[in-house]
């Protein structure tokens, strides 16, 4: 591919996945900040297609753009490692079973690395940034972390399923190209 073509559709998706950052929805009740956005949709999509660089590109560059407007150094960090705990573990066994049900194999374990790794993330980071121990922490990330991450993968997932092919036809078509 072509450097300019790489770059066209690297700054489209980035785009596309940023504006998605900007609709913020709380779906656990009485964690009104762990908040759902589609962003991680477009990266896991083109990385589908095109491979996990294009993902990794524009999750790196959608986080950046972001936190130019909401400068969250932590919650960018935590949310760039949790996109890559689920595009990463989804795109190498679609790659290696590139079926219908490889993606939802993909999927499936793209949805159990996030939930580890923001578990293990916010195991590590909450006590020493929020000062949350004890009682209090765990049921944090028994009650807050471990469903939202589950339910993001799950919507996620549903809508990749559902778009995908639509997605690469329109959007994606002339990468390889």
């Amino acid at each position: 591919m072509n450097n300019s073509r790489f770059i066209s559709v690297i700054s489209l998706m980035t785009s596309i996945s940023f504006v998605l950052m900007l609709f913020e929805i709380p779906i656990i009740p009485g964690y009104a900040f762990l908040t759902y956005d589609p962003s991680d949709v477009i990266p896991l999509m083109t990385g589908l297609y095109a491979g996990i660089w294009y993902s990794i590109i524009i999750i790196a560059l959608r986080n950046i753009l972001h936190f130019l407007i909401k400068p969250d150094l932590l919650g960018h960090i935590m949310s760039f490692v949790a996109s890559i705990a689920f595009v990463i573990p989804t795109i190498l066994i679609y790659r290696n079973n590139h079926t219908k049900k490889g993606g939802i194999l993909g999927l499936l374990c793209g949805i159990i690395f996030l939930s580890i790794s923001m578990y293990i993330l916010n195991y590590i980071v909450v006590p020493i940034f929020y000062g949350m121990h004890g009682k209090q922490l765990y049921a944090y990330l028994l009650y807050g972390v471990i469903p939202f991450n589950i339910l993001k993968g799950f919507i996620n997932s549903i809508v990749v399923l559902f778009f995908y092919k639509r997605f690469s036809g329109l959007f994606l078509k002339n990468i390889k190209k």
